[in-house]
């Protein structure tokens, strides 16, 4: 007698996505990663955090939103430079921009990535405008300009 053959499925949360990368492009933060394995069932969402000046990792920004399907299809999202500067993450001239990631699917949630970082915070100063003579500093030899 013959038996009938038998196919077993599994899968499990995803794996651990590798450190993902920072560049800054004009007055933005691009994130990227890799997408890792799914492990037998399809990467439903990411979430992304970043490091704030005292060390803690904050949630996602609606910037990268690992939930929007652009972003989590893309691997890619990007935050303005003010937006890391400014309260909550409060990071200063310099610092390093470091983010994890965390992938997704139906299983739960798989290993958080390490910190990846490559971009520090740059000022990108906004250009003047209304130029004006200050007439008071103005000479021979000196301009007085304000705006």
């Amino acid at each position: 007698m013959l038996s009938s053959s038998l196919v077993i499925l599994s899968a499990y949360v995803p794996a651990q996505p590798v450190a993902p990368s920072t560049s800054i492009d004009a007055n933005t933060v691009v994130v990227t990663w890799t997408e890792p394995s799914d492990n037998g069932s399809e990467i439903t969402h990411y979430q992304i955090v970043f490091k704030d000046s005292t060390g803690d990792y904050l949630t996602e920004l609606i910037q990268c939103d690992g939930s929007t399907p652009a972003i989590y299809t893309g691997l890619e999202c990007t935050v303005l430079l003010d937006t890391l500067t400014a309260s909550p993450f409060n990071l200063a001239l310099g610092d390093s921009i470091d983010v994890r990631v965390t992938a997704y699917n139906t299983y739960g949630a798989g290993l958080i990535s390490a910190a990846g970082s490559g971009a520090n915070i740059v000022l990108v100063p906004t250009a003047p405008t209304s130029f004006q003579d200050v007439t008071a500093v103005t000479s021979a030899s000196v301009i007085g300009l304000e705006w």
